[in-house]
């Protein structure tokens, strides 16, 4: 993109810099543990994952995720694809087309940053009660999200017919209650890319996944943990009212 205006800042390499933030990136962390078997899911509002993020998270949370086996593959990593998030965090050298330049001290921060969260979420871990849904179908007049390109309409479905346009409509919901029954976390999963933010836009944001986060914590009358994780959103747009994006 176009550069806002002439400011020069450490964070951009490559890239334009941000002017600014629309939203705040956020990081979640829920941690569950059944008998001897834990696993923390932790969430952050970045446009991809990035395995050396996984290994050094373990590495740092070993001696609060005890398992058998250590805390090696209890560490579940998913980003929110925002396609306004920061992006010098990430090392590998054939997605700096789409991210920038990697930098190790912004690595650092966000390391920093994941970490003290599922550090929060193993401390602040209780007795809990779990349920599980799927529905398939949902969202079927594309209130949410879409199609979001033309190219794979011709590809033939069960039927060898082609498919024409279509998106992944499965929804898939887990609840955490307390022991009293009422809701600590909410985590869902469906695709919707964060394309809300077009290429002109010069801030930061938590795009659609993370406003879907917002809206559903503003929802309850005290404190619920939601996060999204993201779904095969090649394919699927951010949909809505008020002339939102979706490119």
């Amino acid at each position: 993109g176009d550069a806002p205006d002439n400011r020069q800042v450490p964070h951009a390499r490559a890239f334009v810099p941000s002017a600014g933030m629309q939203s705040r990136p956020q990081v979640r962390a829920l941690y569950l543990k059944a008998g001897e078997e834990p696993v923390i899911l932790v969430k952050s509002d970045l446009c991809l994952a990035f395995d050396r993020l996984v290994y050094d998270m373990e590495a740092a949370l070993a001696d609060v995720i005890t398992s058998p086996g250590g805390a090696r593959g209890r560490v579940i990593l998913s980003t929110s694809h925002s396609h306004a998030a920061p992006g010098t965090y990430h090392g590998a050298f054939h997605l700096t087309l789409g991210l920038d330049l990697f930098d190790e001290t912004q690595y650092q921060r966000l390391l920093a940053s994941l970490v003290a969260a599922a550090r929060s979420a193993v401390t602040a871990a209780a007795p809990a009660r779990m349920g599980a849904g799927i529905w398939d179908g949902w969202d079927p007049s594309d209130e949410i999200y879409s199609d979001r390109r033309d190219e794979d309409d011709d590809l033939p479905g069960p039927d060898g017919k082609p498919v024409g346009k279509h998106k992944d409509s499965r929804l898939l919901v887990l609840r955490v209650d307390d022991k009293d029954g009422k809701p600590l976390a909410i985590v869902n999963s469906f695709p919707i890319h964060g394309t809300v933010s077009d290429s002109d836009n010069p801030l930061t944001s938590v795009d659609a996944p993370g406003h879907i986060e917002l809206a559903l914590e503003d929802h309850f009358d005290r404190p619920v943990l939601v996060m999204h994780l993201q779904g095969p959103a090649g394919d699927a747009s951010p949909r809505g009212r008020g002339g939102l994006g979706h490119c």
